[in-house]
């Protein structure tokens, strides 16, 4: 089971009031009521993280870090390492040890606390997808960076698995280049079939009307620029019928890496 943590409460001037009337009305609340609060608020958070394997909460003014999901996944490549602790060695070991080499240089933006106040001085939000390396395999994530709305020392970054959405995209290209596969082929048959049979009937009028030779050279020329097309168009559909087999030995190539 994830391991949850109880994040802190951000108080802002505005909101002080609002504080201060929930906390004369949680005077008024018992214990197993309060239990109960905390428990569907628990559920809430949980439903809007649905889509993320890890979630985590840290601070620029300490510079720790501690989890609030915590997955099987992640348990497995680091142990308790990032349960808690310091963000920058944390977060550069995840890099290092489990992003794709190509994909590293991505995380450059938020690899060190001065680096991430001045990202949250310009905005709220940060993320991007890169590719991870696990047991010779590539897997697509995300990462995802949220400043916590009126604080400037505290925000929320979470991970995402991407890599059913990029089967379904692997799987709609397969099926295009299957449909432009057997376009290719369509054309090829409807184009051969055509121009043989027109150049075998002009032939044969140029042949008995006169014994034109010179025209039966154009139309034999003719046949052979359109042979020199049909084998083109052959070519492309080979090279089509290859581009699967390809970029499979593409994506082991970047698995041996």
């Amino acid at each position: 089971m994830d391991k949850i943590v109880l994040m802190p409460v951000v108080k802002d001037a505005r909101s002080e009031q609002a504080f201060k009337s929930s906390d004369r009305a949680l005077g008024m609340i018992n214990a197993d009521d309060l239990r109960a609060e905390l428990r569907q608020s628990y559920k809430m958070i949980d439903a809007l993280c649905y889509s993320y394997h890890d979630v985590y909460y840290a601070s620029l003014s300490t510079g720790e870090m501690r989890s609030y999901r915590y997955s099987r996944v992640t348990r497995d490549m680091f142990g308790k390492a990032f349960e808690q602790g310091s963000f920058e060695t944390n977060f550069y070991s995840y890099v290092r040890n489990a992003v794709y080499y190509d994909d590293q240089k991505l995380f450059e933006p938020i690899l060190t606390i001065s680096n991430l106040r001045k990202l949250f001085s310009r905005q709220l939000t940060y993320g991007f997808s890169y590719r991870v390396l696990r047991e010779n395999e590539i897997h697509y994530c995300q990462v995802e960076l949220v400043r916590i709305l009126e604080s400037k020392d505290e925000f929320v970054f979470a991970f995402k698995n991407l890599d059913k959405q990029h089967q379904h995209i692997r799987s709609e290209r397969e099926k295009t280049l299957a449909q432009v596969k057997n376009l290719i082929k369509s054309y090829n048959e409807l184009i051969g079939s055509s121009v043989n049979n027109i150049v075998a009937e002009s032939k044969k009028s140029a042949l008995a009307a006169d014994g034109c030779e010179k025209a039966v050279e154009v139309l034999d020329m003719i046949q052979s620029r359109v042979q020199m097309l049909l084998g083109r168009l052959d070519s492309i559909v080979s090279e089509a019928e290859d581009l699967p087999s390809l970029a499979q030995k593409i994506s082991q190539t970047e698995g041996d890496r």
